[in-house]
């Protein structure tokens, strides 16, 4: 309202206002606010007072000075804003960025010349020319929109217009890193199968141009990782070698001096975890073990954390490989010594480390596997009694360990073994403050007594046991009956459950509810679980 009484004294012809008050500093002021503002419209409302500037500069005969190359891009910034919110507010933005955009080259003689068909000529000295910032901004209105494919078209768009603007001489026009990186995040986000591809190609541009020699556009370790991560994120064939090769890339142009950019952690964290999704753990674990060697040589590398660390070894534990448990069980060393050597909190190993750790050895093949998880387990327990609170055990981490004693192979003296290890683990874990077993750790334990005991009635009464404690917590599960079904015969089955016992499998809806009264709190909560992301 105060910019509109200026306004009216200005086309009024009164000389004390053009004297002493700074309209294009006013109106600068306001554009600013509405483009920080975040209110609904606020982009609309930016370019309706652009207008209200121009249509005052005419009515004084251009005595008010029109919008300066600020004033417009701060409208822009008020677009880009705006379509972040999405949906019809960022088209809406979308379209009024390419119109002010479209202004700015007419005003400047860039039409004609973005037009192939014509000769290139040079902007007009004298006129308000679109600069690095008028497009870089125009591009991340489209880039932060969230539309999809309109807005990587959208924003390989306008870079395309700023190229043109720049080859017909505007040289405030010269597409620059943020520009760049723009579009390339606008094509990562933008969920189409070749934008990745469309990212790299932008990316390989990018390095041409600094090779060339052109200034201001080196790349930076946000491009090269922008690229990984959409070939990280794409599920394509190939996606992992991609990622690799990009970083690759980097690492090549970092060490014979072409660019200045390293890697972050970031950057690693992408390519640790497209690698571990393609499989490719070997190459994973390569990755990791650079970083720490990196990080050793000189602590203002990217350091190495038990993230990295504890996704290679969940990907290792279910991989299937036969030697699963000595790789994790070195990642987890690793991770123990340089939490005790540099006490920095992030590489301390947590409870998820060292389960997956004991996972790695359950479904290993490897001999001793039991004593080795249990070991694993042991080290979990005074990790959290010597102050690592991340690691307090807990219930999984028990179970992995009876796990790893249900599935060992060997001869009579390591079954043994494995058997004393998983009674010993499963009446630690009821005695304990770890928590208490659930329907997993029932049918787990069910599982070691069928491997392991002979067929028999110690078999029996060994079941029967498990079953009775578990009917006692009501956590008697359809995997549990599945356990017994599998490894008793009907006579025994019936001498042991409360329920008829047919040729057909049987279910908890078969069972007194006091046996199953558990699982759906138990249940409930696992899918609460599955909805919070997980801590390292």
């Amino acid at each position: 309202q105060i910019l509109y009484k200026v306004a009216q004294q200005l086309v009024a012809g009164n000389e004390a206002a053009f004297k002493n008050i700074p309209w294009p500093n006013l109106c600068t002021v306001v554009l600013d606010a509405w483009a920080t503002s975040g209110e609904e419209g606020a982009a609309d409302k930016a370019e309706a007072l652009i207008g209200g500037m121009k249509e005052v500069s005419e009515r004084t005969e251009g005595k008010a000075q029109p919008p300066s190359i600020i004033a417009y891009n701060t409208v822009l910034k008020a677009c880009a804003r705006q379509s972040a919110s999405g949906g019809n507010a960022a088209e809406a933005a979308c379209a009024s960025a390419e119109r002010i955009l479209s202004e700015l080259e007419e005003k400047a003689g860039i039409a004609r010349n973005n037009d192939p068909n014509t000769d290139d000529e040079e902007c007009e000295v004298n006129s308000v020319q679109p600069n690095q910032v008028s497009y870089t901004t125009a591009i991340n209105s489209y880039a932060k929109s969230g539309l999809g494919k309109e807005a990587a078209e959208g924003a390989e768009r306008i870079f395309r217009r700023m190229e043109r603007a720049y080859e017909s001489g505007c040289s405030e026009a010269r597409p620059s890193v943020p520009s760049f990186n723009a579009v390339i995040d606008a094509w990562v986000k933008s969920g189409l199968v070749r934008g990745p591809i469309a990212a790299e190609e932008i990316l390989r541009k990018m390095i041409d141009m600094h090779e060339k020699g052109i200034k201001d556009v080196e790349p930076t370790v946000v491009s090269f990782s922008s690229v990984m991560n959409g070939w990280a994120k794409s599920q394509q064939d190939g996606a992992a070698e991609r990622a690799l090769e990009i970083y690759q890339l980097l690492e090549d142009m970092r060490e014979d001096g072409t660019i200045t950019a390293t890697p972050n952690a970031y950057t690693y964290s992408i390519l640790i975890d497209a690698l571990c999704k393609a499989g490719m753990l070997t190459e994973a674990e390569n990755v990791f073990n650079n970083i720490v060697k990196n990080y050793a040589d000189d602590q203002s590398n990217p350091k190495p954390n038990k993230i990295q660390a504890t996704q290679i070894m969940d990907s290792i534990a279910k991989s299937g490989d036969s030697a699963a448990g000595v790789k994790t069980e070195v990642l987890l060393t690793t991770l123990e010594r340089l939490y005790e050597k540099y006490e920095d909190k992030d590489m301390r190993p947590s409870k998820v480390s060292y389960t997956a750790s004991i996972n790695s050895w359950a479904k290993s093949k490897s001999f001793e596997k039991a004593r080795k998880a249990r070991e694993t387990l042991d080290r979990m327990i005074e990790a959290y009694k010597n102050g690592n609170g991340e690691a307090k055990p807990n219930v999984n981490a028990f179970t992995a360990v009876i796990n790893a004693c249900a599935f060992t192979q060997g001869d009579i003296l390591e079954k043994k073994d494995a058997l004393q290890i998983a009674t010993n683990t499963y009446k630690e874990l009821y005695s304990s403050d770890y928590g208490e077993p659930n329907q997993f750790t029932f049918a787990t334990f069910l599982r070691v007594c069928a491997n392991i005991i002979p067929p028999g009635e110690q078999r029996v009464s060994s079941m029967k046991s498990v079953l009775q404690q578990a009917a006692n917590q009501g956590k008697v599960d359809d995997l549990v009956l599945k356990v017994l079904q599998n490894s008793l015969s009907t006579d025994d089955l019936k001498s042991i459950l409360p329920c008829p016992v047919t040729n057909k499998m049987l279910t908890r809806k078969d069972l007194p509810a006091e046996w199953t009264c558990n699982l759906d709190a138990g249940r409930r909560k696992g899918r609460q679980g599955n909805r919070i992301k997980r801590k390292y």
